[in-house]
């Protein structure tokens, strides 16, 4: 009779050895496609950057919205958020509400809505998307078409109010500078409370002779990445500058 494989025996057969045992319990799952090649578009170019900070303007009766690179959003009342998809509402909760007069409504929708984030919007709607599927750009890896979700633009304020102007400010001006932690630009004075520039439009409410002082003193950076968002703000005094000039030339002074 043919000899029975013994215990011993079957234990001499090699056997691969694994770094981690673990890996054995579970079945190899298939490689999934990293989320970073779906696109994930809006129709609205805003939509496309995220937001870096928001405010309550109770001057203009305004939430204003900052985004990256700049772009900037204006929404009359808490209603017209819902114009904002869930992945931009979710950002957006994240970020502090500035609200220099603590107005009442704007902390209790700021709170609403961080409170919504964490029940998946069940008393709020927001905006639905489109599926659509690219026919001219594919994954690198698999060739299969890009999927991009598509989004009507937000339901913003189209005239926008220009905030009040104010009396000479920057007699005693140090420097100025923009400041990615509360998204705005700081105006430091000497001896003198520092003055918080959230959106680019604010700086209209100075007069002349203050956008002069910062067109000649540059903004500065605490960080190179922001030089985008620092810009929008340099923008608008060069803008005042150059306008000016051409005034000059033109003999309307």
């Amino acid at each position: 009779m043919p000899e029975e494989p013994s215990i011993a025996k079957a234990s001499q057969a090699p056997t691969q050895q694994t770094d981690d045992p673990k890996k054995s319990w579970f079945k190899e799952m298939p490689e999934q496609e990293p989320v970073k090649y779906y696109e994930w578009l809006a129709e609205h170019q805003e939509l496309k950057r995220p937001p870096v900070g928001w405010k309550y303007d109770n001057e203009r009766r305004l939430f204003i919205i900052r985004r990256f690179k700049g772009g900037v959003q204006h929404f009359k009342s808490p209603n017209e958020f819902s114009s904002l998809p869930k992945y931009d509402l979710r950002a957006l909760a994240k970020l502090p509400l500035q609200n220099p007069e603590n107005v009442g409504i704007a902390n209790d929708f700021a709170n609403f809505l961080r409170n919504q984030t964490f029940n998946d919007f069940r008393s709020m709607t927001t905006a639905k998307s489109r599926r659509v599927i690219s026919k001219t750009r594919f994954h690198p890896r698999t060739q299969k078409p890009l999927v991009s979700l598509r989004y009507k633009p937000a339901e913003t304020v189209k005239e926008i109010i220009l905030p009040k102007s104010v009396p000479v400010q920057l007699q005693n001006f140090t420097k100025w500078y923009y400041n990615p932690i509360i998204g705005s630009a700081v105006i430091e004075r000497e001896g003198m409370e520092d003055i918080n520039i959230f959106e680019p439009m604010e700086l209209l409410k100075f007069q002349p002779e203050d956008l002069e002082v910062l067109f000649k003193n540059p903004i500065k950076l605490l960080n190179n990445d922001d030089e985008s968002d620092a810009k929008a703000y340099q923008r608008v005094v060069s803008l005042h500058a150059k306008s000016h000039v051409q005034q000059f030339k033109q003999g309307h002074f």
